[in-house]
């Protein structure tokens, strides 16, 4: 069912689904979506009722905006001391089943772009009209130097570190995936955040500790419960990385001759 509040607000508002998606740091088609039915995340939602002049609630009055009454400790469905603990939940059994959103953050995403089998997914499941978000680190990025450097790499006998090879293996991904519509890929500067893995509801954390290996990392496992949570403090921090990263412009292809 579409969002005709949505629709009628932006109507109101005197200005074009392009505009609104400037202003909020989003992708018009991702707006399209929105108006078609689809809920916007918890970050986006009050950016676009700002620029709207209305609220959350006016706009999807059929989500469950309040927060009194909470217990943000359910959303926590496990925690692991490390990542690749026996236990720990696979990722790719929940990105198997995801139908309406995917977002995958981390500096390279080489243990997860890479896998057999991957990419394929991320195709079906984008062609099924999922969305697919795809966050990593810039090539050029200091941060990855310093990355190599806290887990031990010599930096100085390399032309390029060793992480920013992982990145560029997956951007070369990523620009493939990207030739499907609901597929998006960005990069970003920055410092070292965790790695965040959603799948509809559910989310793995990986939370990175100063000389671990994201394997060693400790891992919590999230189910969203509410608008306010500790699942959507996560995912509203990958949009806010969202917003201020670059999108990948994919490079032509390398001539043979």
């Amino acid at each position: 069912m579409s969002n005709e509040r949505l629709r009628a607000a932006i109507h109101q508002a005197g200005i074009e689904v392009e505009e609104l998606a400037a202003r909020i740091g989003a992708d018009p088609k991702t707006v399209r979506r929105w108006i078609s039915g689809r809920n916007a995340r918890g970050y986006y939602r009050t950016r676009v009722a700002r620029e709207l002049g209305t609220t959350e609630a006016e706009l999807w009055p059929e989500l469950d905006l309040r927060v009194e009454g909470r217990d943000e400790r359910g959303e926590i469905l496990a925690a692991y001391a490390q990542a690749n603990a026996l236990a720990a939940p696979d990722w790719r059994a929940l990105l198997q089943h995801a139908r309406h959103e995917i977002d995958l953050l981390d500096f390279t995403l080489a243990d997860i772009l890479p896998t057999a089998g991957t990419a394929e997914l991320l195709t079906q499941n984008a062609a099924a009209g999922c969305e697919v978000r795809l966050l990593l680190s810039a090539p050029d990025s200091a941060h990855l130097a310093l990355a190599d450097a806290e887990q031990g790499e010599d930096i100085s006998v390399r032309d390029i570190p060793a992480s920013a090879q992982n990145v560029e293996r997956g951007i070369t991904i990523a620009e493939k995936l990207m030739t499907v519509e609901a597929i998006e890929a960005r990069t970003f500067i920055a410092g070292r955040f965790n790695t965040i893995l959603r799948f509809d509801d559910e989310m793995l954390v990986i939370l990175h500790l100063y000389a671990t290996s994201g394997e060693s990392a400790p891992l919590l496992h999230l189910k969203r419960h509410s608008d306010h949570g500790l699942f959507e403090q996560f995912a509203d921090h990958f949009d806010a990385l969202w917003q201020d990263a670059q999108p990948i412009v994919q490079r032509p292809p390398q001539s043979t001759g």
